[in-house]
Parts: structure tokens; sequence; C-alpha cells
């Protein structure tokens, strides 16, 4: 687990995430025990079939897969190529060290270029939560991106705008604004972004 966080996953030289885990902290950029707080206690994680989008160092579905009764989670980051771009070579490395680390059998990284590869048909839509955290600004085929979004009866989702302009991203969804967290040291104290839940209407 030492290892996972030791690894530069956010560009600017440390993990992305800090954390505290079985008493122990671990530094980074952004305070993960924040999202998770919010996270943690939501139902329909139970038993569930779990796609990450965009997942960095995979911590949310390693938690899940620790922490809370998921079936399994898919974790999807870059490859490495577009990884060395962004300075975040070790990513996938810290990815799987967390894991392994966690002792997890029920949480798979796969690496995905969101802006080539046909994702749609490589991933597939059989998951019963879609979690999409901090990815949108990245993708460029946005649209393409949402209508993959819309197969899913629920999408945890953190964009990089406004409330009103996240919202209005997903007609065809109940909204529930979950909480907002600080987005890093790199950036001032009420710099914030909001975590959603959306449900799809029938």
């Amino acid at each position: 687990i030492a290892e996972a966080f030791s690894y530069n996953t956010s560009g600017n030289g440390r993990c992305y995430y800090s954390a505290k885990l079985h008493e122990k902290s671990y530094g980074g950029e952004r305070d993960w025990d924040a999202r998770w707080n919010i996270i943690k206690n939501l139902e329909c994680f139970d038993n569930s079939k779990v796609l990450e989008l965009g997942c960095n160092m995979a911590i949310l579905s390693a938690y899940l897969g620790k922490f809370r009764n998921i079936s399994y989670s898919v974790a999807v980051d870059a490859p490495d190529s577009l990884l060395q771009e962004t300075d975040k070579p070790s990513t996938i490395k810290s990815a799987k060290a967390l894991i392994e680390g966690m002792l997890l059998d029920n949480v798979q990284v796969i690496q995905l270029d969101l802006n080539l590869e046909s994702y749609e048909r490589i991933l597939g839509i059989n998951y019963d939560i879609c979690c999409a955290l901090s990815i949108f600004k990245w993708i460029k085929d946005k649209k393409r991106f949402l209508n993959y979004l819309s197969n899913f009866k629920l999408v945890l989702y953190e964009g990089h705008d406004e409330d009103s302009v996240e919202i209005s991203r997903f007609p065809k969804y109940k909204v529930t604004i979950l909480g907002k967290t600080q987005t890093g040291k790199s950036y001032a104290e009420n710099n914030t972004r909001t975590l959603l839940l959306l449900e799809k209407i029938a």
C-alpha cells in the first residue's frame, strides 16, 4: 500500500490522493478520505458490478472492493504512452500495487484510450453503476462519451464545471448532489468539485 502512494499519479510529482488507511497516513495531492466519506454509504453499491472510468490509481474501485460488498469492479485508465505524456507514468503501477496491497481479487485494471479506441464495444454496458470522476474534461468527443454514460441506470459523476452546467448534461437522469470536495494542494482552498449521483428516469 505504501508503494502505491509513493508513485507520481498526479503529474506534479506526487500521488494524486492522500489517505489514512489502517491507521497509517499517506501523502498526496487530493484528500481521498473526504471523497470516500461522501460515497461510502451509498446503497447502490450493494452487490453491484462497477465500472470506473478514469480510475487513476483505482482507489475508488479498491475501496469498494475492500470495504463494500460489490461483486467486482473494472477500473479503466489511459495507456502508458498517454500517461507518459501527462507526466503520470506510474499510475497503473500504483493501481496494481494498491489492489495487491489490499489483497483484492474482485478489481481489474484495464488500459484504454477513451479518445480513440472502441471502448463501448470493449467494455460493454453490463454494469450496475458507472463511475466517471473528473474525467469529462479530458474527453475529446464529449457527445459520444455522454451517449455511452446514458446506457447506465446509475452514474456516479464529478465534472469540472459549475453544478448547473454539469447537471444540464444529464436531462434523462434524476440528479442528487452528494457533496463537494476540495480539488487538491495545487488549488485554492475554495476550489471544489461536486459529486453527483445520477439515476436514470424510467
